[in-house]
């Protein structure tokens, strides 16, 4: 497709460590009939990356919340939401984790595994194409571990696995 950059083998090979995140969420209790199709789909599309032809718009989301009406009707504070990110869309891929605070919700909060990077597989970008905080091994680490964040607040696990057309 013109108007669009081919990965390098060296960001190509790093992309690729994000099938283990599809394949774990994909493989968690939480894990529909839908979302292991949606899981097989994105695979696809994350070892055809270099064939722009391939691209549609995705996305696979785990997330930790805390859904009680403490934080959300009573004014308490506290972690709410942690999220593990990945998302395909308008020829730009994303990556992140973060925790939200009731007292800081637009931002990640604390200490905790914080991670942010993204691609843009536009032909002509003026920014950096590529932006990896860290390897993408340890974003997938996290992910994996993410029962170390929950306890009796933080109970509710949603995920989502989606592919649309772009």
């Amino acid at each position: 497709m013109p108007g669009t950059w081919i990965p390098d083998i060296e960001t190509y090979n790093s992309i690729q460590k994000l099938k283990t995140f599809v394949n774990f969420v994909a493989n968690t209790k939480y894990a529909t009939g839908n979302d292991k199709q949606a899981a097989e789909k994105i695979i696809y599309l994350i070892e055809n990356i270099d064939k722009p032809e391939t691209y549609k718009n995705w996305m696979v989301c785990l997330d930790i919340f805390n859904t009680g009406p403490d934080y959300h009707h009573n004014g308490k504070h506290g972690i709410y939401w942690r999220q593990w990110w990945v998302t395909f869309e308008n020829y730009s891929l994303e990556i992140e984790a973060k925790t939200n605070h009731t007292d800081e919700p637009l931002y990640h909060w604390g200490n905790d595994f914080e991670y942010f990077g993204d691609c843009n597989f536009e032909k002509d970008v003026t920014c950096n194409r590529v932006r990896l905080d860290q390897p993408i091994d340890s974003f997938v680490k996290d992910a994996i571990n993410y029962e170390m964040y929950m306890n009796e607040l933080m109970q509710d696990v949603q995920i989502d696995l989606e592919v649309s057309e772009i």
